[in-house]
C-alpha cells in the first residue's frame, strides 16, 4: 500500500488517488447474508425412529398420492412425503423385495393434508438396522394403493 502510495505522489495524483485507495483497502468485506433458522416442526414419532410431520398450507383440494424416498438410494435416513385426498386411515409400510414386512412406519387416522415422515432404515420388532438392499414403500389410503422403491446402501 505504501508503495502505490508513494508511486502515485511522485507521480503527482496522490491527492485524488488516496482517497480512492482509502475508500477500497479500508472498505470491510461484505459477509454473506446469515439465513434465519428453521423453525421446529410440529411431528410426531411412532417409536420406530420414524418422524411424521404435517405440512401446514392453504386450504385446496388435496390429492392423494406418495412421493420417492428422498435422497434415493440412501444410507442413514429417508423422507417420504405423502398426501390424503379425504380423511381416513393411513397405512405406510415398508416390505423387503421378497414381500416380507419390514415395518409399519404410519397406521392412523389422518385429516386431508400433505405429510412428511423421516425413516432411518430400521425394521420394526426389534429388528435393528436392515441390510443394504432394495425394499418398497407402499400407503394404503382408502381404495389408493401405491408402492415406491427404496434402496438402501450402507
Amino acid at each position: 500500500m505504501r508503495r502505490l502510495l508513494i508511486l502515485l505522489w511522485v507521480l503527482g495524483s496522490f491527492s485524488v488517488t488516496s482517497t480512492l485507495a482509502t475508500e477500497v483497502f479500508a472498505r470491510p468485506p461484505e459477509r454473506p447474508p446469515v439465513k434465519p433458522p428453521k423453525p421446529k416442526p410440529l411431528s410426531q414419532s411412532t417409536g420406530l425412529a420414524v418422524t411424521v410431520q404435517v405440512i401446514p398450507s392453504a386450504p385446496i383440494n388435496y390429492a392423494t398420492w406418495l412421493g420417492p424416498g428422498e435422497p434415493n438410494p440412501f444410507d442413514s435416513s429417508t423422507i417420504i412425503r405423502y398426501s390424503c385426498a379425504k380423511p381416513g386411515i393411513v397405512t405406510v409400510r415398508v416390505y423387503s423385495i421378497q414381500g416380507r414386512l419390514v415395518a409399519t412406519l404410519v397406521n392412523r387416522f389422518h385429516s386431508a393434508g400433505t405429510y412428511s415422515l423421516w425413516w432411518d432404515g430400521r425394521g420394526g420388532g426389534g429388528q435393528g438396522r436392515l441390510a443394504s438392499g432394495v425394499y418398497l414403500c407402499r400407503m394404503i389410503a382408502g381404495p389408493f394403493v401405491k408402492s415406491r422403491r427404496l434402496v438402501l446402501v450402507r
